[in-house]
Parts: C-alpha cells; structure tokens; sequence
C-alpha cells in the first residue's frame, strides 16, 4: 500500500493512502454506497473532481483562515483587557464595556469575511 504525505515546513498537512478506492479510478461518477458515504463523512478533505491540484489551494486556504482566526482572537483579548482595565479604573461604564463587545464582535464578523473575497 503506498502513502503519499503533504508536509510544509515542519508540520504534516495530509497523509494519502492508496487503497482500493485509488488503486482503480473511473472517470464515471462514483457509486453512492454505505461505505462511500461513511468515508466522506469521516473525511477532512474531499475532492470529488480529477484535479488533485486542489489540494494546494485548499492547504492555501486553510493557513489564511488560521490567520484570520488568530488575529481575531487577539484584537478581541486587546480589546476587552483595555476596557477591563479601564473599568476597574473606573474610566470606563457599563456601556462602554458592551459597546466593546457587541464592536469587536461586528470587527471579529467584517475581517473573517474577507476570506470569501480573496483568490486562491
């Protein structure tokens, strides 16, 4: 049985096995069975054309969404320890406060929208 890994610098991004399914490809479109659909469901990935060229774009996809992710998580930690600090202060009221969450949640909404607008 062969296997195939996708690595990037040091971590390991898939791992490909040949297996019946791969060892005889078909260009007709695959028969919907009860294993089928348990291996699709228990997937990560699925690529249900003959491109497998896919595969780095979705790699490509996935590290700009960790991004995006990541930057979200610390623009809300900044946000809500200066508003937490501002308020034990006493500079900052209640509504300061939900301001700051309801806000960062809309700014948390916008920057993981750009996603759908990029080209990969």
């Amino acid at each position: 049985m062969a296997r195939i890994t996708i690595q990037t610098n040091r971590h390991l991004v898939g791992l490909l096995r040949q297996d019946a399914c791969l060892r005889y490809p078909c260009r007709s479109p695959p028969r919907r069975g009860k294993n089928s659909d348990a291996a699709i469901e228990t997937a990560d990935v699925v690529i249900e054309n003959d491109q497998p060229a896919r595969i780095a774009t979705a790699i490509r996809i996935g590290q700009q969404t960790n991004r995006i992710v990541w930057q979200n998580i610390g623009l809300a930690f900044a946000v809500k320890a200066t508003v937490l600090i501002l308020g034990a202060g006493g500079l900052a009221t209640m509504w300061e406060a939900v301001f700051a969450d309801v806000g960062m949640a809309l700014l948390a909404i916008l920057n993981a929208v750009r996603i759908q607008r990029m080209r990969f």
